[in-house]
């Protein structure tokens, strides 16, 4: 979904999340930080599907409910 929603701050990676995979990483790091851009930063990333015509969707704002 992040890819289709194009949330991150880098535009090579809204075109090919592998590269997440593929980003080298220096040594005396031990981890990478991935931008978000401010205008996703309050988008779910579970959100409830939508029953539409022909098949269903991904909401773009709902969140998943839970039944607990």
């Amino acid at each position: 979904m992040a890819k289709r929603d194009q949330i991150f701050a880098v535009e090579y990676l809204n075109k090919n999340i592998n590269n997440v995979y593929q980003a080298k990483i220096p040594k005396h790091k031990r981890s990478m930080t991935l931008k978000i851009k401010k205008d996703k930063l309050d988008v779910s990333i579970f959100r409830q599907l939508e029953r539409l015509e022909k098949g269903y969707r991904t909401s773009p704002d709902k969140p998943l409910k839970t039944d607990i």
